[in-house]
């Protein structure tokens, strides 16, 4: 987590990252997180995508929330921790 000062007060920023094994449902939770749907036909994740948003906090502040998905297919292990 870091911070920058913004007109409002500091923005945190949050970086998140989905790990795990394939097919199990990492880009249905930020489909669904990031577009409230929900696709049944979606294609595997090929290496890793990205997504940001920005949310206001209950007390007010704001956070950046920077959200990776990785592939879950064995040949992209390796990829995890460059993330």
């Amino acid at each position: 987590m870091s911070s920058r000062r913004t007109r409002n007060g500091p923005t945190l920023n949050f970086k998140a990252v989905l790990l795990g094994e394939g097919c199990v449902g990492k880009t249905s939770l930020v489909l669904r997180y990031m577009e409230d749907r929900f696709n049944s036909q979606h294609l595997s994740t090929l290496q890793a995508s990205f997504v940001s948003r920005k949310v206001s906090l209950e007390d007010g502040r704001r956070a950046q929330l920077n959200i990776w998905d990785t592939a879950g297919q064995e040949r992209f292990y390796a990829l995890g921790p460059i993330y």
